[in-house]
């Protein structure tokens, strides 16, 4: 499936490139098995561009924080470098990415192809391993606005977005009105001039090379002891809600997993309306634990 997969949608965020196994000198019952995969913030040396703020997302916000003090967040505000840091310190700097409208377009139908065909995998626990370059942030401290701020670039909340992922501006029509043309009009690969498999991509902003970023950890599938990690943290948690929101655990079934990881990355990561298609419908169950 996952060859299947990557075929039919060559712009997907999932690169694994094979399954290995070895056999220690001193060990010769055991085998140890890997996979290797893309490194997604590699960069081109004479490139001249670097990573110095990585992120690890996956939507949940139950012991997802890494930093404990305002100190540390204005650390990072003013342009320092920090790696790994989780869900709730991409909120707490504010941070939606600075992507020209038809990019966040393209990225957005790109990651709902790959959430559901992990969810038709039965799988959890994944990632979105996302870098921002030092350039990048560089251009935005020399404006007048903290950089922080000055990443919003935020589409108005009453844009429709439609299930072939094309939004209202794709072509002229009233608002509300499903306007002509699909994913197949707009690009799937190369959507506005911009190929999503080349990266770093560009910001919107400063024209710099901004972000890049892949799906990570995909290899976990849901069994007998995430269900039963669900049962008890949620009932914990539900009991002790100083602990945690029962509903940001990271063990919830992988159709809500993928559901929840969506959203976020729409809602957050992008800073866009919900794409509403025939897998996430407008009265769909709302999986919002970071508001």
């Amino acid at each position: 499936p996952y060859l299947e997969h990557c075929q039919a949608h060559p712009e997907t965020t999932l690169h694994y490139y094979g399954l290995y196994a070895i056999r220690l000198p001193m060990c010769t019952f055991n085998k140890m098995y890997f996979v290797a995969m893309k490194n997604f913030l590699y960069l081109e040396p004479q490139a001249g561009i670097s990573i110095n703020l990585t992120f690890d997302l996956k939507g949940a916000t139950t012991n997802r924080r890494r930093l404990h003090s305002k100190s540390e967040l204005d650390a990072i505000r003013a342009g320092g470098a920090a790696s790994a840091l989780l869900d709730w310190e991409w909120i707490d700097l504010g941070m939606v990415l600075d992507l020209p409208p038809e990019t966040k377009r393209a990225l957005a139908e790109v990651l709902r192809r790959d959430l559901r065909f992990l969810a038709s995998q039965r799988t959890l626990d994944y990632s979105l391993l996302l870098g921002v370059t030092k350039n990048h942030r560089d251009r935005l401290s020399t404006v007048n606005q903290p950089a922080d701020q000055r990443a919003f670039i935020v589409l108005p909340k009453n844009r429709r977005w439609f299930g072939g992922g094309c939004a209202q501006d794709c072509a002229s029509g009233p608002q509300g009105d499903k306007v002509a043309g699909g994913a197949e009009e707009c690009g799937r690969v190369v959507v506005g001039g911009v190929d999503l498999r080349q990266q770093p991509l560009l910001s919107g902003g400063t024209g710099e090379g901004a972000y890049c970023m892949g799906m990570i950890d995909v290899l976990e599938t849901w069994d007998a002891g995430w269900a039963g990690q669900k049962c008890a943290l949620q009932t914990v948690l539900s009991l002790c809600r100083c602990l945690g929101n029962p509903r940001g655990i990271t063990a919830i079934e992988p159709d809500e997993y993928a559901l929840r990881f969506d959203q976020f990355v729409q809602d957050r990561v992008l800073g866009t309306a919900p794409l509403i298609d025939d897998w996430r419908s407008e009265q769909a169950q709302s999986w919002t634990p970071w508001q």
